[in-house]
């Protein structure tokens, strides 16, 4: 799915199953650093900027996953913040 040290691009949003999060050491040590449940998201550090994956991400059983551009998501993020806050800097239009 996604391997250590990849292009981090996509925003992942788990809908079913399970998801652990990998990473191996300089000594070959392979540590899991989270499970992922479903309504949790990964790869959110891509909304940031370009980098690259800190972990594997591996589907320890059948699993359904949204999956986002971080271009869609950070706009969406965006469009949202605007309609709360509206488009002024500051906070609400009057």
């Amino acid at each position: 799915m996604i391997r250590q040290n990849d292009p981090q691009h996509l925003v992942h949003m788990l809908v079913s199953g399970k998801i652990c999060l990998n990473a191996r050491s300089d000594t070959g040590w392979v540590l899991t650093l989270d499970e992922i449940e479903p309504g949790q998201s990964f790869g959110l550090s891509a909304l940031f900027g370009k980098s690259s994956t800190t972990y594997t991400a591996v589907c320890t059983e059948p699993c359904d996953i949204i999956v986002l551009s971080s271009d869609l998501m950070a706009n969406c993020l965006k469009r949202i913040t605007e309609s709360i806050c509206g488009d002024a800097p500051g906070g609400p239009a009057v």
